[in-house]
């Protein structure tokens, strides 16, 4: 893998990222082929225990992080308009007894 394409790669896990946060279900499908087919991999491990290195894929990752996110409330983006139209904040649910039936 190329230094160009480690970057790209770690774009593309930003990428995912974001879309977990600012996305919406429509973005679902394109997250599921990210989460199955990124090729990017890493080998996990490190010095401690060099003969136990295994595979993983960041991106894929990511991904399904980005996917479980947006499952956790269908069709709620992770940040919602602000009241006063200046910018996002962050999606607040209501909790008051009357919002959740007790």
């Amino acid at each position: 893998m190329t230094p160009s394409d480690a970057e790209a790669g770690l774009f593309r896990a930003w990428a995912a990222e974001a879309m977990g946060k600012i996305g919406t279900a429509d973005d679902l499908p394109l997250l599921r082929e990210v989460a199955e087919k990124d090729p990017m991999q890493r080998e996990q491990g490190g010095c401690r225990a060099p003969m136990n290195k295994q595979l993983y894929y960041p991106v894929r990752q990511a991904a399904q992080e980005a996917m479980k996110m947006l499952q956790a409330e269908p069709g709620t983006p992770g940040t919602t308009p602000a009241p006063n139209g200046a910018g996002t904040q962050p999606a607040v649910r209501d909790a008051s007894p009357q919002a959740s039936g007790h």
